[in-house]
């Protein structure tokens, strides 16, 4: 790991006391766009989803095809295999930033993953996405993003020494829809407040060409 990185072993092994609160939020309002703009039974790909947190609520509400997990944590994908025993689930442990699967999908989405690098990684995150999507399929990123609320949350956790991921960058949506503009339109966005570390949700539907 590098320094300044997320130790992504421990937060597996132990997650922040905030995110029992921020999660079922997330989660609920994930769950509505990704039925309100998914085409029923998709094939879904899950960017950054080691011992994902919604794995279980997008199997019970999408009913997927084939459901494939990208992370390059094998700690965190080990975890998901322990509760995860289906066909139907392929657990890829690649690099996003390098990804090359023989994958096209109706659905990619990551929730909390392109915060994670510089401007230029996170360019790169984003486009991953869509180079794994059909034609017409859709995209759904949530990034944590500075309002505020965010950054007295944020100061509060780090001076209290709670804070655990140093490389976040709180996003700004216009660094984020300054990427996806051009591989799709835009088809929903809105600002989660209540969870204190403010995130954004956007859903994306990629070029028919």
């Amino acid at each position: 790991m590098k320094s300044g990185s997320t130790d992504w072993d421990r937060y597996y092994q132990q997650s922040p006391v905030t995110s029992r609160f921020s999660r079922p939020m997330i989660r609920r309002r994930f769950i509505a766009a990704f039925e309100r703009f998914s085409r029923p039974n998709p094939v879904i790909v899950e960017l950054g989803g080691a011992n994902s947190r919604v794995f279980d609520s997008v199997v019970e509400h999408m009913r997927p095809t084939e459901y494939h997990v990208v992370d390059n944590n094998r700690f965190g994908l080990d975890l998901l295999s322990r509760r995860v025993n289906r066909p139907d689930v392929v657990l890829h442990c690649a690099d996003v930033q390098s990804l090359d699967l023989p994958v096209q999908a109706d659905a990619v989405f990551s929730l909390g993953l392109i915060e994670h690098f510089d401007p230029s990684g996170t360019r790169n995150a984003i486009l991953a996405h869509f180079r794994l999507l059909k034609a017409g399929g859709i995209a759904i990123i949530s990034f944590p993003t500075s309002t505020w609320l965010y950054r007295a949350t944020r100061g509060v956790a780090e001076l209290a020494r709670k804070w655990t991921f140093p490389d976040e960058r709180a996003l700004q949506p216009r660094e984020v829809l300054g990427v996806t503009q051009s591989q799709g339109q835009l088809l929903y966005q809105h600002l989660i407040w209540p969870i204190f570390l403010t995130q954004t949700l956007i859903v994306v539907r990629k070029n028919a060409t």
